[in-house]
């Protein structure tokens, strides 16, 4: 009797290959995983055509590149082209339970595209026995960085600052209302953090998320990794700002 495998697909959100110890990070302690990295397979060349996480879904649930369909920016919601099917329809279509994902992808979509659970320990539980199954299951708590490099040898400051920053600038935008969704949890350390990430923002200028830049053109290619390590962000304009260009 022919027997077809399971599928458990776990994401880890903005974890690069440098933030593993399977590819040689020394500072990081993923036993766990390099421990899989053993016993599976270990990518080394493996690039990614649009470096933010929904583009990234949408390739690997149609197994197009996000320039094709135009799915390219983040959360696009882009018009699917007749033709295209999911990951999880085609599966379905040859005897798979599915789960539903609880994160978007850049395309319009209809129920009958995934499963109808968002639960992965539900959908485990509760699963048809009598067929295999494909199980998307996100981590993120990963989703800002931990560390930052300092330019002195492996990370060594943490960088949950920069975590908080973003909603530093919120809450000062949204005072009250925006304090009554967080959780005492977070809103101790936060108002630790205030005053010097206050201090900080005024001193050395706004920082940006790690998603951005979305995308880089070809004049600017590479200079984004060459400013990684700097704090402030900076942003190019894809208009002419002046004749200088036109000379």
């Amino acid at each position: 009797m022919e027997t077809r495998p399971n599928t458990l697909w776990i994401s880890t959100h903005d974890t690069s290959a440098g933030n593993l110890g399977c590819y040689g990070d020394s500072y990081a302690d993923t036993p766990n995983l390099d421990r899989l990295a053993e016993q599976g397979v270990r990518y080394t060349h493996a690039f990614t055509a649009g470096p933010i996480c929904s583009p990234s879904r949408t390739s690997i649930y149609t197994g197009m590149h996000p320039t094709t369909l135009g799915t390219h920016h983040h959360r696009s919601a882009v018009i699917r082209p007749d033709g295209v099917k999911l990951l999880p329809r085609m599966l379905m279509d040859s005897g798979y339970a599915c789960t539903k994902p609880d994160q978007d992808i850049n395309l319009y979509v209809s129920r009958e595209e995934f499963g109808s659970y968002h639960d992965v320990e539900g959908f485990l539980a509760s699963r048809p026995k009598d067929k295999p199954f494909f199980a998307y299951h996100k981590l993120g708590s990963a989703h800002a960085s931990v560390f930052k490099r300092t330019g002195q040898g492996d990370r060594a400051i943490s960088a949950f600052t920069r975590a908080l920053e973003s909603e530093i600038l919120w809450a000062r935008l949204r005072a009250g209302a925006y304090l009554t969704y967080c959780s005492a949890d977070q809103l101790h350390p936060m108002k630790a953090l205030i005053p010097a990430l206050q201090a900080a923002i005024e001193n050395q200028g706004l920082f940006g998320p790690e998603h951005e830049p979305f995308l880089e053109t070809n004049q600017f290619g590479g200079m984004v990794d060459a400013q990684r390590d700097t704090i402030t962000r900076r942003w190019v304009l894809e208009r002419a700002v002046s004749r200088i260009k036109l000379a």
